[in-house]
């Protein structure tokens, strides 16, 4: 797993001040967390790698740089705005970052500049803005300056927040299928589309969702529809046939006629 690194630690007085274990755990740690930046640390592991002997206590000797939550997880605590800038729910790089905070019931929330880059727990008081001294002053590399992954764009307002009912795995990846299928067809939606179709989504839950997700990128539409049935089991959106058989009542008014002067021409011109 490849992943930026802050080369300009070695100048910072409180990494500077670490000792040559911590110097190695803080590494550590940073490597093996996951794409949200949370870690539930081996210690027997770690000393293993490392080389030195060191135990779960040891980690508080790092102080604001971590978070510790429900008991055995750390965060990383300025991990997402280091190695994303902002997380965008149009960046599909960015999914196993929603799946990991959905996991560990965290979420991301604007911070003081605007960006969604602040995590706090989704039960409870305890708030850690991703903008803490953490050591990783570096912003935004490998993120254009407005948001969204490089390359992808500039988008010109905040991206918008998937409601937490649906940020399951499920959801999050016939969401990023949605958001591809719409940009091959060159259609990106707005904003505001995107709001209301989160908003439908919400109001359908995560099954319906996606159903109709995985539907409509079938059909190659640009809206977000549902299959429905008759009772009779049927798609009520048949597919129409020009020269259908009238008596099957698929056929319009007048159609019928059509189709018989067709044939009787085909039959003349077979017997010339």
């Amino acid at each position: 797993m490849k992943r930026f690194t802050e080369t300009l630690k070695w100048n910072d007085p409180w990494f500077r001040k670490l000792s040559p274990n911590l110097k190695l755990l803080w590494g550590w740690l940073v490597d093996n967390c996951d794409h949200a930046g949370v870690i539930e640390p081996d210690m027997e592991l770690a000393s293993f790698q490392i080389g030195f002997a060191m135990g779960i206590d040891t980690l508080s000797e790092l102080g604001e740089r971590l978070w510790n939550f429900e008991g055995k997880k750390w965060l990383v605590v300025k991990f997402i705005e280091f190695q994303y800038g902002e997380l965008s729910a149009d960046c599909r790089g960015h999914n196993p970052v929603f799946v990991s905070l959905t996991k560990h019931r965290l979420e991301v929330m604007a911070g003081e500049n605007g960006r969604f880059n602040k995590v706090q727990q989704i039960k409870g008081i305890q708030q850690t803005p991703i903008g803490a001294k953490t050591g990783q002053d570096r912003t935004g590399q490998g993120q254009d300056k407005e948001g969204g992954c490089k390359g992808e764009g500039k988008p010109k307002a905040a991206a918008p927040v998937i409601p937490l009912l649906l940020q399951t795995p499920a959801f999050l990846e016939a969401w990023g299928r949605w958001l591809d299928h719409l940009k091959q067809k060159h259609k990106p939606p707005t904003t505001h589309a995107v709001d209301l179709q989160l908003k439908k989504c919400e109001g359908w839950g995560e099954v319906r969702s996606v159903k109709a997700l995985n539907y409509s990128i079938e059909k190659n539409w640009q809206g977000i529809y549902e299959q429905h049935e008759n009772t009779n089991g049927q798609n009520r959106i048949q597919p129409r046939s020009r020269f259908a058989d009238r008596n099957k009542g698929t056929l319009n008014e007048g159609q019928g006629h059509v189709y018989a002067e067709f044939m009787e021409r085909q039959n003349a011109a077979t017997k010339a």
